[in-house]
């Protein structure tokens, strides 16, 4: 098997899968246990020295503020854009990075939360996969390109019976522009996994995150209904709604605070399809190895289903054309696969919130996740 799959397998589900983050709407809601664990961790034995040492230090001039009690809670949101997104949030960090020496303030050290959406994810996913190194060796230190070859990895997924799109692709392809593995020498040794082998979840493995020196890492993707869901007799233009639910992709969760869904489960098992928080009829397994980084920040930037008015493949715009024509050469997808935008089983199928506002995708037994600009520019809400 290829690397692309390598992880993907079945694995006996926990006792919970499907959880609720409680209300917005009334005040109950909270982080998952995991979660919640890291942050009070690094709070408490990482942030509040930090806190203490920066403004006590006489560089940053008299604050007035009581270092033993006031602890800001502080949290870095960078935004959709491409690779302009993802460089201009490289050249903040590393002015936000008290281990530049041209840092204007640590930020970076004293962030509680960190979250990317589209080409920000790029950026954000790419450090604390590589275990927050500075932004100078980050982004030197590294080459690569598209190549055809991608399309053995997507069809390995294909045969193992997994719902695929262009966005399995361009998942591979930002696999090798920003994670490790991949250099002018070795792009076209098919021996190598160019590191698509990585999951979202290996976060919780680096030195940074098990020290809680990392702020918490957050990729955001948008949903859709359907294709009908974003067009619009009235206008030219496709669109997804405002008040779709935005997805969040965690070391430790998938799942959405919006009130729309307000419910999550350990990432670990995300392409899992559930109805109602339970297997199907006749399912004894749960998916695991689903959230591959690569296929995370590709979801999160899956912008291709914006490049066309219909979905059909062959009216695609010149800046997914490439794309569309690698997915035409691979194997026939499963039936129910949607090619412009990103493939997940439904976790959430079926799922009433406890806010009682109706999820919108509750009825898709795949769930469509599309780039997160197309609902919200700067990830503020998650």
């Amino acid at each position: 098997m290829l690397a692309y799959t390598l992880s993907l397998a079945k694995a006996t589900c926990p006792a919970t899968l499907l959880q609720s983050t409680g209300s917005p709407l009334d005040g109950t809601q909270k982080l998952s246990d995991r979660e919640a664990a890291y942050v009070a961790n690094r709070r408490e034995n990482v942030l509040s020295p930090l806190w203490s040492s920066y403004l006590s230090d006489s560089k940053t001039g008299t604050t007035g503020y009581n270092t033993s009690s006031l602890k800001p809670r502080i949290s870095i949101a960078l935004s959709g854009g491409g690779y302009r997104a993802a460089l201009y949030g490289a050249g903040s960090f590393a002015a936000f990075d008290a281990r530049n020496a041209s840092s204007v303030a640590p930020l970076l050290q004293l962030s509680d939360f960190a979250s990317g959406i589209s080409g920000g994810s790029w950026l954000i996913t790419s450090l604390v996969m590589n275990d927050l190194p500075d932004l100078f060796s980050l982004v030197l230190g590294g080459d690569g390109q598209v190549d055809e070859r991608l399309n053995a990895d997507v069809n390995e997924k294909i045969l193992a019976g997994y719902p695929t799109s262009i966005i399995d692709l361009w998942g591979c392809a930002l696999s090798y522009h920003f994670f490790n593995g991949t250099t002018k020498a070795n792009f076209y040794n098919p021996k190598l996994p160019h590191d698509n082998t990585l999951l979202f979840s290996n976060i919780q493995n680096t030195l940074s995150f098990n020290a809680g020196t990392m702020p918490y890492p957050i990729a955001v993707a948008g949903s859709r209904v359907s294709i009908a869901d974003q067009t619009d007799a009235k206008s030219p233009y496709s669109y997804v709604p405002y008040t779709n639910t935005l997805f969040e992709f965690t070391p430790y969760t998938f799942g959405s605070f919006d009130p729309t869904l307000a419910a999550f489960i350990p990432i670990e098992y995300a392409g899992t399809r559930l109805d109602n928080g339970q297997l199907p009829s006749g399912v004894q397994n749960c998916t695991v190895g689903y959230e591959n980084a690569g296929f995370v920040i590709g979801t999160s930037a899956a912008i291709a289903n914006m490049a066309t008015d219909k979905s059909e493949l062959n009216t695609a715009a010149s800046d997914v054309e490439n794309l569309a024509s690698a997915y035409k050469k691979l194997k026939a997808p499963i039936e129910a696969a949607v090619p412009l935008v990103a493939n997940y089983p439904n976790s959430f199928q079926n799922y009433v919130p406890t806010t009682s506002v109706a999820f919108e995708s509750a009825g898709n037994q795949i769930l469509e996740l599309v780039d997160g600009g197309d609902i919200e520019s700067i990830p503020f809400s998650s």
